[in-house]
């Protein structure tokens, strides 16, 4: 069995509805529903994509057309069976290791001339070598029997 795609427009949406206090969770008859993405309408493909995988799963899908975006709302099977997802979902976002988040646009890049079959063109890479210097400026010192091991 696969679930089932329902599309509906913003007017509709808010209409049959009930919203939780955070606006990322609503009850539509009886089927317990938690946002997921936005995209714009261009993007169909790519949302009818989302929608058949977790269709494949039983999951129920539901597409809410608001002007020229798109947003998919999916079906919460644990909220059927009384599961507290949202217990869940606090112990999936909290940190497992205590390092710093790094900002993917804040890494060193450097540019590097490449040649291939004759052509030539330029390339923008990470800098290994000055990424490494980053980790290591926070770095603790370790020791192991009496011996510093960096």
């Amino acid at each position: 069995m696969t679930g089932k795609n329902t599309y509906l427009s913003i007017s509709e949406f808010n209409d049959k509805s009930q919203f939780d206090s955070s606006n990322l969770e609503c009850t539509i008859d009886g089927i317990f529903f938690r946002k997921s993405d936005a995209l714009n309408a261009s993007n169909i493909t790519s949302i009818l994509s989302i929608c058949k995988k977790y269709n494949n799963f039983d999951i129920d899908t539901l597409i809410v057309k608001n002007n020229d975006k798109l947003t998919i709302w999916i079906e919460e099977k644990a909220k059927k069976n009384n599961i507290k997802s949202v217990e869940l979902k606090e112990k999936q976002t909290t940190p497992t290791s205590a390092q710093p988040q790094v900002n993917m646009n804040d890494l060193p890049t450097k540019t590097i001339t490449r040649r291939y079959r004759g052509q030539v063109y330029e390339e923008t890479v990470l800098d290994w070598l000055a990424v490494e210097k980053i980790s290591e400026e926070n770095k603790p010192r370790r020791k192991y029997r009496g011996q510093y091991i960096d």
